[in-house]
């Protein structure tokens, strides 16, 4: 299509088919009516004014934007920051609030049991990790064991794990060191469990574990 300017602001169309010929179409309306700007843009108006407008579509993109991962940010005992993400660290605060809650039932339930025999009591951390060795009261080591490094045994039910209690006399403590892991696997001890550990054999050490699970 060709565009014709005539000084008018009237444009002349031509329009040529794909072998360059031009075509031919009727006029409509007067040589007047074709060079009045006033008709044309009369016609014009009330031409648009009867076009319905098209309804717009949004097109929607196939690819979706991943949502932002949100942080919870809180300050600790020594007033740092730390940025925890809900997702993964969400889940370990989580279980570690749960661990709390049945250490503190396992705690209730220790204190009521009464053994016949000496005891002391080894309240495990609820964040207990595969090289926690736990502690024995020197008290109780310098009034029913001997102070020095030596070897136990453990019994739950009806099974015995040997274990070895480390003395450390320029600490003034003691740990049950080699043994231990073993015995908390297959006894299935777990971070927020309490044991309560009794005296059944003074002269070859002997001491009965109770555990208590907290449910």
């Amino acid at each position: 299509m060709v565009f014709e300017y005539k000084d008018t602001s009237h444009f002349g169309v031509h329009i040529f088919d794909k072998s360059s010929l031009e075509i031919e179409y009727p006029s409509h309306g007067s040589q007047d009516e074709q060079h009045n700007p006033d008709q044309i843009h009369d016609d014009l108006v009330e031409t648009l004014d009867g076009i319905t407008p098209c309804k717009k579509t949004k097109l929607k993109s196939p690819i979706s934007c991943p949502q932002p991962r949100k942080k919870l940010i809180s300050k600790n005992a020594e007033g740092k920051t730390a940025v925890t993400n809900p997702s993964k660290g969400g889940e370990t605060s989580t279980a570690t609030r749960t661990s709390k809650l049945r250490n503190a039932a396992a705690q209730m339930e220790a204190q009521k049991f009464t053994p016949k025999n000496p005891s002391f009591i080894i309240n495990l951390n609820p964040n207990m990790s595969r090289s926690y060795r736990p502690n024995i009261p020197m008290s109780f080591i310098r009034e029913h064991l001997k102070e020095k490094t030596q070897t136990i045994k453990l019994k739950f039910e009806k099974k015995w794990w040997p274990v070895e209690l480390t003395f450390y006399p320029d600490h003034g403590s003691g740990k049950l060191s080699t043994g231990w892991t073993l015995f908390a696997r297959e006894c299935k001890l777990v971070g927020g469990d309490v044991a309560v550990l009794e005296l059944i054999n003074k002269e070859d050490p002997e001491l009965e574990v109770h555990i208590f699970k907290g449910y």
